[in-house]
Order: structure tokens, then C-alpha cells, then sequence
């Protein structure tokens, strides 16, 4: 059976891991110098939801959730766009 993950999680045969929200949103959120609760004000969720999002808890949140995320971290344009693929 050919192998499908390296030991560090990363896929066989060198290719790069896919981004997901799950470690987008926070690199996002603590690169914009923003807390959880921060950025669940500007976003209109709750800080929880801010964490489910972040841990993972949620996996497939809705997209009018993820484009209120994206405009609370200020993406506009590609950016924005590749955001809320993820």
C-alpha cells in the first residue's frame, strides 16, 4: 500500500501540505495583531466560534461566516478570494 503522509504529516513525495482555514485564520488573525475576541467584534461571531474555527471543531463553516472573517482581517481582492476557498 503506498504511503500517503511523511512522519511529519506532510504528504509523500515532497509536495507542499494544502493550506486550510484551520491554520490560515489564526496565522492571519496573530499576524494582524488581533486576539480571538478582537477579531470576533469586528467579525460579528462570538469567540468561540473564533476558536471552533482555528482548532478545527468546525470543518466546513459557512461561507457568509468565512467572508465576514475575511473582511474583519482586511482581505480585499485575490486575497480574499483565496480565503474563503480554503
Amino acid at each position: 500500500m503506498p504511503e500517503t503522509e511523511s512522519d511529519d504529516g506532510r504528504p509523500a513525495g515532497g509536495e507542499a501540505p494544502v493550506p486550510s482555514l484551520v491554520g490560515v485564520l489564526a496565522d492571519l488573525r496573530r499576524w494582524r495583531g488581533l486576539t480571538q475576541e478582537e477579531l470576533a467584534e469586528r467579525s460579528g461571531l462570538t469567540a468561540r466560534a473564533i476558536s471552533d474555527l482555528e482548532r478545527g471543531a468546525v470543518r466546513r463553516p459557512r461561507r457568509a461566516t468565512v467572508e465576514r472573517l475575511a473582511v474583519a482581517l482586511g482581505l480585499a481582492g485575490a486575497e480574499a478570494d483565496r480565503f474563503v476557498a480554503l
